[in-house]
């Protein structure tokens, strides 16, 4: 943060696209347990089971709901950069237990998509166009 002049703060993580409206070709790199592509909205459409959360029938449904209604929210926002084109490439940087089961569709409607636990990623020296950093409180634990 100390070598980027655009930093934002958010409350949830979908805030972010407010200080996105500018750029375009956008590189994103998202620190997150949840690879906010996609949330699992249709859970209860086609069951609620590990297999159906994941089932390629229910994130063509959320993915064509956002796309077609413009449902953006916390758990879908990087879809709806997508949708809109303005991702040039995605970087997950996730946990040993973040669920990685929906990455076979998400490296179907993003071209340039990498999903890594963050023991494994070494930002070196890379300089940040923009910085966004999110509170989501109701993730954190109260103790």
């Amino acid at each position: 943060m100390k070598q980027c002049d655009s930093v934002s703060f958010g409350y949830e993580h979908d805030a972010i696209l407010f200080n996105l409206q500018k750029f375009s070709d956008i590189e994103l790199i998202n620190i997150d347990h949840h690879d906010d592509v996609l949330g699992g909205s249709y859970v209860n459409d086609v069951g609620y089971n590990p297999a159906a959360y994941n089932s390629e029938g229910a994130l063509i449904k959320e993915y064509y709901d956002l796309c077609e209604n413009g449902r953006v929210n916390e758990s879908n926002w990087v879809g709806w950069l997508v949708n809109q084109k303005k991702l040039k490439s995605y970087t997950w940087i996730g946990n040993q237990n973040s669920n990685k089961s929906k990455n076979f569709f998400i490296e179907r409607i993003i071209q340039q998509y990498v999903n890594l636990e963050k023991e494994n990623y070494n930002f070196e020296n890379y300089r940040f166009d923009h910085i966004h950093v999110c509170l989501s409180p109701q993730y954190i634990p109260k103790n």
